[in-house]
């Protein structure tokens, strides 16, 4: 049975203190389905068809009417976006893992590009060999991630690495296995541990994660791009350089 306009004042009884203000913020808490939402518009468009046709009391209904439907539409619109913002959510580290883990394809390839028996060449005699090159690229990164996002501090001792007695597969599983650290190491941040959580750098700065984190992959890509270079030196073409 059609409730008739003129009487409507609430969805809810007066008694108690129930007003048509109180009926207002009640609906403000209910949950509000699109239907509904609909047939609200439905009632607004209906009485604006309609309402010149009606006396003073049960235009007063109307309104009231109208203004509960407007309300609530409202209360629904807000709650569709609220929800649509909680949706859409971004992770630093999630987008910046795929990133890295192309970086660590880049670092096998360059190691496949150096033939066996130039593993340990160097261009000049102060600098490192390209083997060496590609032990610190692993444990730098490895060191860098952990200081800076884990807090764990560098190794007093670092134990000593001869590169020059490692085969090619023996460099490739050694820097494989600390880009991966790095690589955990990176993916296990949350947003706010990265934008909101400082750290001291190695010069004393104050920094916070995700700058240490863009530092450990800028440490990456320079000494990346020093291996790239031995290569070249050395008289081979290197890997074509590509990105995610």
């Amino acid at each position: 049975m059609l409730v008739r306009a003129w009487e409507f004042e609430s969805p809810l009884p007066h008694g108690n203190g129930w007003s048509f203000t109180s009926s207002i913020f009640f609906c403000l808490k209910l949950p509000c389905s699109k239907l509904f939402v609909h047939f609200c518009a439905f009632v607004i468009m209906f009485v604006s068809i309609k309402s010149h046709k009606i006396g003073n009391k049960m235009r007063i209904g109307y309104l009231r009417m109208i203004i509960l439907a407007l309300v609530v539409m409202l209360h629904a619109q807000c709650g569709e976006n609220t929800r649509d913002a909680e949706d859409v959510s971004y992770s630093i580290a999630e987008k910046h893992v795929k990133i890295w883990d192309v970086a660590i394809d880049q670092v096998l390839e360059l190691v496949d590009s150096m033939p066996d028996d130039q593993l340990n060449f160097r261009p000049h005699d102060s600098i490192r060999t390209f083997s060496e090159q590609i032990i610190h690229i692993g444990i730098s990164s490895e060191m860098i991630t952990n200081l800076f996002l884990k807090d764990i501090p560098r190794p007093q001792n670092i134990p000593e690495v001869k590169a020059a007695e490692m085969t090619k597969e023996d460099l490739k599983a050694f820097v494989k296995a600390r880009l991966e650290v790095a690589r955990e190491n990176i993916a296990g941040m949350s947003n706010d541990q990265l934008l909101h959580e400082e750290v001291k750098s190695y010069m004393g700065n104050t920094m916070t994660r995700l700058e240490g984190m863009m530092f450990a992959h800028d440490h990456l890509t320079n000494h990346k791009a020093k291996a790239n270079l031995y290569i070249r030196i050395a008289g081979i073409r290197p890997p074509t350089y590509r990105y995610y």
